[in-house]
């Protein structure tokens, strides 16, 4: 008897899950596939706009998965080290631009109630939507552009801070670049990647040929410190024939609490090009010691280091 009872439920949940089904439309059942001309999606809510709006977050997943898909095949098959380690890196961030698209033109193809839920049917004209993308492409593009055209007119340590300023643009250009290619396959993301590659890899030689020197007063305090910091971002520090000289002023103020020695240093940088200061930096750092001055002083580098990293390379050598 029990498992007759259990025969005769499973039989009455199938049947009400079959009739629930046929209730809903087919094309929601069975959404459309994408075309060359065409992405289609569908949503279901208990209000028609939020249903809309389920469609259009369901055009951006079939996206996202698509961008996905040509993304692991591009890594897989590519030649180009860095365009593959570009890829690897930034396919979360990608996919996460992809499902934040704002989709503009579209249009509702159905719309169906049953109960009190509304099911709708959308589509995206794909030349209409990339257009629209191409075009906030077009503005970082262009301001990558005007960045290079201008650090060419500027000496050495200038036409890094030009360079340096859009690394972050043109990730977000080759981003969009990827987004452009999943919406039209033959959008030549390739080119854009070489051309950006190319920038990329200028700015890496500006740096490595750029000659700092450190002037630096009292016994070179810190000195090592800058020069270590400078290494780490990949800049080099000469003896002569510098591009850039940086002046390492310090100025200390010794006072004794409870026995311990306590050392207050002003530490001013400086950064000159051509007889020209472009930034100027004050860092305040406390050292103290149970023993002597000198101990205060070596105590207080571990302040001094986490306040250079704090500010930052960028900002160090350009920013006043």
């Amino acid at each position: 008897m029990k498992y007759i009872c259990i025969i005769i439920f499973s039989v009455i949940f199938v049947s009400c899950t079959n009739n629930k089904n046929t209730n809903l439309p087919s094309w929601y059942l069975n959404s459309p596939i994408n075309t060359n001309e065409s992405l289609y999606g569908t949503g279901q809510s208990n209000k028609l706009n939020d249903a809309k709006i389920n469609a259009l977050k369901n055009i951006s997943e079939k996206l996202s998965v698509s961008i996905t898909s040509s993304m692991k095949s591009i890594t897989t098959t590519s030649d180009n080290g860095k365009t593959s380690s570009y890829l690897k890196e930034n396919i979360k961030d990608i996919v996460s631009k992809t499902k934040e698209i704002n989709f503009i033109n579209y249009r509702v193809n159905k719309t169906s109630q049953n109960s009190n839920s509304f099911f709708v049917l959308v589509s995206v004209n794909r030349d209409a939507l990339f257009n629209e993308q191409k075009k906030q492409f077009d503005i970082l593009d262009n301001k990558i552009s005007i960045n290079v055209k201008n650090s060419k007119r500027k000496d050495k340590l200038e036409e890094i801070y030009f360079l340096s300023s859009i690394t972050n643009t043109i990730t977000d250009a080759k981003n969009k670049s990827m987004i452009l290619h999943s919406i039209k396959n033959n959008f030549d993301y390739k080119y854009i990647h070489t051309k950006y590659e190319n920038i990329l890899n200028d700015l890496d030689l500006l740096k490595k040929s750029l000659k700092i020197k450190i002037n630096s007063n009292k016994n070179n305090m810190y000195k090592e410190e800058l020069i270590s910091f400078l290494n780490q971002n990949k800049y080099k520090v000469v003896s002569s024939n510098e591009d850039v000289v940086i002046d390492l002023f310090n100025n200390i103020r010794y006072s004794t609490y409870n026995s311990w020695k306590i050392a207050k240093i002003t530490s001013t940088i400086s950064v000159k090009s051509n007889n020209k200061v472009l930034s100027t930096h004050i860092i305040n750092t406390v050292g103290r010691s149970s023993s002597s001055n000198e101990n205060a002083i070596a105590n207080g580098v571990k302040s001094f280091n986490k306040k250079i990293n704090d500010l930052g390379i960028h900002k160090i050598l350009y920013a006043k």
